[in-house]
């Protein structure tokens, strides 16, 4: 590679499954839909990551300037909860 490569992206992950404890009874334990919304709103894709291990996780990933303006303005209007909000502010 001649030059170096600066790119700006931000991944956003989640549990697959809820933490029952906190579920309520009515709603579905997958996180896949919720994270589907957010990768169609923002133009990307779910992926899914740590399939193999106890606790496998939903990922999407911003890769483009377009991908990151429509997250961030999905950030600003739904903030993340706990230090996800904090990382997000840096």
């Amino acid at each position: 590679m001649k030059y170096p490569r600066v790119e700006c992206r931000f991944v956003l992950s989640q549990a697959q499954k809820r933490n029952r404890k906190l579920s309520i009874a009515d709603e579905s334990d997958d996180m896949g839909e919720i994270m589907g919304i957010i990768a169609n709103y923002i133009g990307t894709e779910v992926k899914g990551i740590r399939e193999e291990r106890e606790n496998p996780q939903y990922r999407v990933r911003t890769v483009s300037l377009a991908t990151n303006v429509k997250m961030e303005s999905y950030l600003d209007q739904y903030p993340l909860l706990s230090s996800k909000f904090m990382d997000y502010q840096c």
